[in-house]
Formats: structure tokens, C-alpha cells, sequence
């Protein structure tokens, strides 16, 4: 595990991210021991963080899930960070972990094109969290989320970045903020894999640069850079 201030960070030895906890809530993140074959040779397990780009859904040369997945990164450690970096033909991929010994948790993710021609792109931040202990979530369209047993349904929409997503826990609440103007949220209640024993349940909150699953007409000119953040506040129950 990783210490980053008042949370933690636990990865695969493959640099997954599968693991945040804070000293007083514990875990955030699902865990799954499911394994989803995005071919060539690359396998998505639906639980931790992971980063979607260029794509989602398979789009011009990338693969369902973007270039990242499955691909490890280095990883550069300080005492107040963890930084990740990819490279790609293409572009090289940044996402750096910040924390400072408060409730406060940031992630950058920044991609550089490095070629003479432009890159359509869209980039979704893919966060999938535990449902347990899960109690109410404020979503910021001015609804809420308040069933979260397994029932054998899924279902993946998208809303407008007004506010921040705030999880009600047990013993606090978990406010998700970003500088992109969606929200994708994943409410899986076993419906995902539909050929699993079980399927998964848990709750994705992507922060995303678009309200759907490939690039929307947004390209990363030559020599351009893209850089985009998420925050984990966490508020404990007085």
C-alpha cells in the first residue's frame, strides 16, 4: 500500500490501481475477481481505477476500454504522490495521485500528443466504488441513488458536471469533483457480465470529456496536451 495522507493506495503488480482507502471510512473501491478479455492479449478486471483513453467502445486503431488497460506503466513514488506514465506511438500518458496529509485526494491525468497529426479523443477517469456501507447517492442533476442490491440490472447514463457526486457512507461522505463537464455513472447490480455466475455489482463515477463512449469531434492537436482532474473529499460523521 501506498500512504498518501489519510488515504491509501493499493496496486496490482501490473500498476492497476485497485485499492483506495481512507484511515477512517476503509475501502472505497470495488473488488472483483472477475476478468473481462479485451483481447490481444489485454484483460479488464471490473473493480479499482483505471483511465479511458483515447475511447471507450472500440473507435478508429483502439480497443474497447482505450489503449491503457492492461498496459502497466511506470511508477515513481514520493511522499506526497504517485506518479504513473505510459508510452504510446503516439503519446505519452501521465497520471499523478496527490495527497498531503488531509482529507483531500487529487488525480491529474495529462496525455501529450507527440505525432504531426491530430488524435480524436475523449477521456473518461473509470472509478468503480464499493457499494457496501453504501447508504444514499446526490447526483447533479438533483436526483439521488438509494438501491443498490443485487437484482440483476445494469445501467450506464450520463450527467451534466454542475456539482460534485456525493456518496453517503456509514461513517461519512464522499464528494468526487472534476474539472470535466460530464458525469458517466455505471449502476451495475449484477446485470454485468450478463454471462457471469453472479455478475458485478458496484457504482462507476467517471469524470469524461464527453456524454458518450467515442471521441464526440474533440481532437488533441500536434504537440498539444490534455490534462484533467479528479478529487476525493471525504467528510466524517460528527
Amino acid at each position: 500500500m501506498e500512504s498518501l495522507g489519510r488515504f491509501s493506495l493499493g496496486f496490482e503488480r501490473g500498476g492497476k490501481l485497485l485499492g483506495l482507502s481512507h484511515e477512517a471510512l476503509g475501502g472505497l473501491l470495488n473488488q472483483a475477481d472477475y476478468r473481462f478479455d479485451c483481447g490481444d492479449g489485454r484483460v479488464f478486471v471490473p473493480a479499482g481505477w483505471d483511465e479511458c483513453f483515447p475511447t471507450i467502445e472500440p473507435f478508429d486503431a483502439s480497443p474497447v476500454m482505450g489503449d491503457l488497460i492492461g498496459v502497466e506503466p511506470c511508477i515513481q513514488r514520493d511522499r506526497h504522490s504517485v506518479r504513473q506514465t505510459w508510452t504510446f506511438p503516439r503519446y505519452d500518458v501521465e497520471r499523478v495521485f496527490s495527497g498531503s496529509g488531509t482529507d483531500r485526494m487529487k488525480v491529474e491525468f495529462t496525455v501529450r500528443n507527440r505525432t504531426a497529426v491530430p488524435i480524436p479523443f475523449l477521456w473518461a477517469s473509470h472509478a468503480l466504488f464499493s457499494v457496501e456501507g453504501l447508504s444514499r447517492v446526490e447526483l447533479p442533476d438533483g436526483t439521488s441513488l438509494d438501491q443498490f442490491a443485487r437484482d440483476g440490472t445494469c445501467r450506464k447514463w450520463f450527467v451534466q458536471n454542475r456539482a460534485p457526486v456525493i456518496m453517503h457512507r456509514d461513517s461519512g461522505r464522499v464528494s468526487i469533483r472534476s474539472d470535466q463537464p460530464y458525469w458517466g455513472l455505471w449502476l451495475n447490480r449484477g446485470g454485468w457480465p450478463a454471462s457471469g455466475h453472479a455478475g458485478v455489482v458496484c457504482l462507476g463515477v467517471e469524470a469524461t470529456t464527453t456524454a458518450g463512449e467515442i471521441p464526440a469531434g474533440r481532437h488533441l492537436a500536434p504537440g498539444e496536451s490534455f490534462t484533467g482532474q479528479v478529487e476525493v473529499d471525504v467528510e466524517l460523521t460528527r
